[in-house]
């Protein structure tokens, strides 16, 4: 169907019935837009100027601007005068649309293409007659009434950063605490990161390092929404995921109170498990295997452990200063 407006009327084309806006895609690379409605409804839209291309993969109410009635033909074809080419599909079959209602108008086909007539959808009294192809009498409104206007969406008022920490006797082991969101209710889910990317699985409130994170930084992405909200994403501090040596003359690596060997001694970590460090201090010298150092690093919420005796990947510091 092919509706163009008169010389006096807006040009707005506007969605016939909620859906899903998709682009239509032709043989020669161009598209245009149509609607998915569900159940396997389909209508398409074609002349369209000034398309709302940011519609595209939204949901979208009855009345729902999508561009302006004109003569482009991204797919090929032509037009004498603004315009906008009504297409409906079901099961992406095209259907006949005799008897098909439209607000408050029913449409009736004729004998042919281009030729019918519109009539009152409850009284079938004559609105407006296409006799003959190219001849019509008659024009129609649209009852099509445009959606509610929607409200802006809000802030949430408090969206905290997340707390995360390790243990002198669990230094690859990082849990967590997300505080409180406002206003309540809000639903709020956890993502532990790995360089940036979502690890697979890893939604919990801790998380243990594994070897797959060797080498790399660590850290908890809390998002939080709500109806009416914009959605708010938060970050824990970013750990890096080191490793004890594990030579023949090092076998573990002892947890000191302060970046020094004399320290008091808080525990130690086994070669070949994962510790997770924070910041950097310079303290006392420790022979590893490779070297001797003064490099300390700090486990966060737990003790120290010398540089000498783990594995970073790095002969320089791989975390900030403390």
């Amino acid at each position: 169907m092919d509706f163009g407006p008169t010389a006096t009327s807006n040009h707005k084309v506007v969605a016939i019935a909620s859906g899903i806006v998709y682009k239509h895609s032709c043989s020669n690379g161009n598209w245009y837009l149509g609607i998915k409605h569900g159940n396997g409804w389909k209508s398409t839209y074609y002349h369209l100027s000034n398309v709302q291309s940011g519609l595209v993969g939204k949901q979208v109410s009855a009345g729902a601007y999508l561009g302006q009635a004109s003569t482009t033909a991204p797919c090929g074809g032509a037009a004498s005068a603004p315009h906008v080419h009504l297409t409906i599909l079901k099961d992406n079959d095209y259907t006949n649309v005799n008897n098909f209602k439209f607000g408050n108008y029913k449409v009736v086909t004729g004998s042919e293409t281009y030729v019918g007539k519109w009539v009152d959808a409850k009284t079938n009294a004559l609105k407006f007659n296409v006799p003959r192809p190219g001849y019509m009498t008659g024009a129609l409104k649209s009852t099509t009434a445009a959606p509610a206007p929607v409200p802006p969406l809000k802030n949430l008022t408090n969206a905290p950063r997340p707390a995360t920490w390790a243990s002198n006797s669990a230094p690859g082991k990082l849990n967590s605490s997300i505080g409180t969101w406002a206003p309540g209710p809000v639903v709020v889910k956890r993502q532990w990161l790995r360089n940036g990317g979502n690890i697979t699985g890893a939604t919990g409130s801790s998380y243990t390092i594994t070897g797959s994170d060797f080498g790399k930084k660590v850290r908890l992405k809390v998002t939080g929404s709500k109806a009416g909200f914009n959605s708010k994403a938060t970050y824990s501090t970013e750990y890096f995921a080191a490793k004890v040596v594990n030579k023949p003359a090092w076998k573990y690596v002892n947890i000191r109170k302060s970046p020094s060997a004399s320290s008091t001694y808080l525990g130690r970590v086994s070669a070949d498990k994962m510790v997770a460090i924070q910041c950097y201090a310079w303290g006392s010298k420790v022979t590893g295997p490779y070297s001797k150092s003064t490099m300390w690093y700090k486990i966060p919420g737990g003790g120290w452990v010398a540089e000498a005796l783990l594995e970073t990947k790095s002969n320089s510091a791989v975390v900030p200063k403390c």
